[in-house]
């Protein structure tokens, strides 16, 4: 892949040499994040390198938010018999918070824990999930979109073998690469 090279070429290596189907929303921000990386090297990019472009921007995004752990179960409460408690632990800066939210499945009560405590000011504005091997003991990967209300979108993937977990690292990647500045604007 070189600077000229289309978004849909990054996609389509990170698809068929390592599994990663990526959303289409999520394809013009990392062929913009290979582009940028082919520019600065002034040479094609490898899939290798596309890859360890995908993990250093989505995949290890532990700071400041430092995930711990989640859990999930039904809400006793909750007189339709479908909500869902989420309990999730992380640090950030040194300090350790444990937050418990209330939703209509693990994803939205883990956002709704998040929004009470402060640290969450997004809407869920995609989620796309895939395993990533075959079998019973099969990763998942799951690719959330958080969309603030100024506009600024920001793209963030989780991998366990446990989906919900998958889904709430990649809550937590997204949180990380908004803190940095890392997403985009869209008008």
């Amino acid at each position: 892949i070189n600077s000229q090279s289309g978004k849909g070429g990054v996609a389509y290596i990170l698809d068929t040499e390592f599994g990663y189907s990526l959303p289409r929303a999520m394809h013009p921000e990392m062929g913009t994040l290979v582009q940028q990386e082919a520019d600065k090297s002034g040479r094609e990019i490898t899939p290798d390198e596309i890859l360890q472009i995908f993990q250093r921007e989505y995949l290890n995004q532990e700071d400041p938010f430092v995930f711990e752990s989640f859990r999930s179960y039904p809400d006793t409460e909750d007189a339709t018999g479908e909500g869902v408690v989420a309990e999730l632990a992380f640090a950030m800066e040194g300090r350790r918070f444990e937050l418990k939210g209330r939703g209509n499945g693990p994803i939205d009560a883990c956002k709704n824990a998040l929004k009470q405590s402060g640290f969450f000011e997004y809407r869920i504005e995609n989620y796309h999930e895939h395993s990533l091997e075959e079998g019973s003991e099969s990763r998942a990967i799951a690719y959330i979109q958080l969309r603030s209300d100024s506009g600024a979108s920001y793209f963030g993937a989780g991998i366990d073998v446990n989906i919900n977990k998958a889904s709430v690292k990649a809550i937590f990647s997204a949180l990380n690469r908004a803190a940095k500045g890392a997403g985009v604007m869209m008008v």
